[in-house]
Order: structure tokens, then sequence, then C-alpha cells
């Protein structure tokens, strides 16, 4: 009884080591074939803007891109703020597209990486999908100036808060007037830069909305009263100012 179960023990070894080396090589295999498929073309998943590049050769994928860049033709993008809007030639940034180095970004999406970020990479755009941006170059000086040409038409500066004195007394009695300051904007324009980058980035010519953010006076409410207080000390005083040719006398509005 004990040999038929040695016998049988033994009999069902081959079997389980052949079971084990198909379950772990398997994948192996499967793998191995993945990446000679794919040798010399883009991993399949892999989108620039938007556009599917998978199961493409380095020629085929610069092909398509050329054409869709020249179905663009002169680029415009609009920046609109309220019921504003400026029409901004691309041109004048000197935008160009470099689809070489774009395709060579898609191509090394899960390649030159070691093992495990390879794979990652490559899973990544299997699974989920990888969308990655056109390589964009522009003049970055004339870029600045552009959005600074725009923001000069929106910004508007603070006004600060201020103690004047008046030359009649009002129906209190008081001759000194305090002002509020007064909110400013200004456009934000590193915002705004990295927004049109990221637009011309994806071939998006849709219209940005310009960031502009408020702007405050630093003179606090203590400042003021300190200002007033001092201001107060004033009324009713003069102050001359003399040289041995010239005498100046100021009045206390003045001082």
């Amino acid at each position: 009884f004990r040999i038929a179960l040695v016998k049988k023990w033994l009999q069902g070894k081959p079997i389980v080591g052949i079971g084990g080396a198909v379950i772990v090589g398997l994948p192996i295999v499967i793998y191995g074939a993945y990446l000679v498929a794919y040798r010399e073309r883009i991993y399949p998943g892999i989108a620039v803007a938007g556009i599917n590049l998978g199961n493409q050769s380095r020629s085929e994928a610069e092909g398509g891109m050329s054409q869709r860049i020249k179905a663009q033709g002169q680029p415009v993008m609009t920046l609109q703020w309220g019921d504003k809007s400026w029409a901004v030639e691309l041109e004048a940034i000197e935008l160009k597209y470099d689809i070489d180095k774009t395709v060579i970004q898609a191509m090394t999406w899960g390649r030159g990486k070691g093992l495990g970020e390879n794979i990652a990479e490559q899973g990544q755009a299997w699974f989920k999908g990888m969308n990655l941006p056109v390589s964009v170059q522009v003049n970055e000086e004339k870029l600045v100036s552009l959005v600074a040409t725009v923001a000069a038409e929106i910004d508007k500066p603070v006004v600060p808060p201020a103690v004047t004195v008046a030359d009649k007394a009002d129906e209190q009695g008081q001759r000194l007037r305090v002002s509020q300051s007064e909110i400013g904007q200004e456009v934000d324009r590193d915002k705004l830069i990295t927004a049109m980058m990221e637009k011309l980035e994806q071939l998006e010519l849709t219209p940005i909305e310009i960031p502009v953010k408020e702007t405050r006076s630093k003179i606090g409410q203590e400042q003021i009263e300190q200002t007033r207080q001092r201001a107060e000390e004033l009324l009713g005083r003069k102050l001359t100012v003399a040289t041995e040719e010239q005498q100046w006398t100021l009045k206390d509005s003045e001082l």
C-alpha cells in the first residue's frame, strides 16, 4: 500500500513541474512577443495632443503629425476677459512645433528605462491611455511682451487711502478728509502664459479666459488712523522755511 502511494506521488511530480514551468514561462513568452511586435513602433494607447499614434512607426507618426499641424494653418489664439477679447496671431511669438522631438518622446515611452518602469509605462498606456504634449518652441521675450500688452488694457492700479485737509470745515466742523483705498486689478501673467503654452502643446486654439486677480493697498487701518492723528496735530499751524534770499510759509493744508 505504501509502495503504491510513493509511485503515485512520483508519477505526479513531472506533471507539477511542467505545469509550474508553463505558469511561470507563459507570461514571459507573451511579454517577449509583445516587445518584438512593437520593437520599432509606438506602443498601443499612446497619443499626442489627442492624436492616436499607437502601433505606428516613427515615419508614420511624423507624417500624421505634420498633416495635422499643416491643417491648422496660421494659428490664432483668442484671449478674453469679460466682454473684451484679443485675437493673438501666434506667428508674432515665433511659434514652432518640433515634430521630430515629439515623435521621439512617444517612441521612448515605455523604453530606455529600468524593466519595472518600462512595464509600468507600457501598462499605463495599454490600460488607461497616455496623452503626451506636442513639443513647442516660442520666443519667450516676445510672448512676455505680448501678454504685457494685453495686460496693460486690463490692469488697474490700487488707489491707496489718503488723509487730506480741506480749506473749509464740513457740517460737523471737521476739516480732515479720509478717503478709503480702491481695489485694483492685474492680470496674472504667469498663469496666463502657462495656460497659453498648455493649449499650444495640445494643438488647441479654443479661447482662453484671462486670469485677473484683485490687488489691495498694503496700508492698514492702523496706519491711516496714525496719519489722521498727526494731521490733526498740524491743523491751524504754519511752517516757515527760509533761506538767506527767500522765505516760504506752508499752511496746514499743505503740510
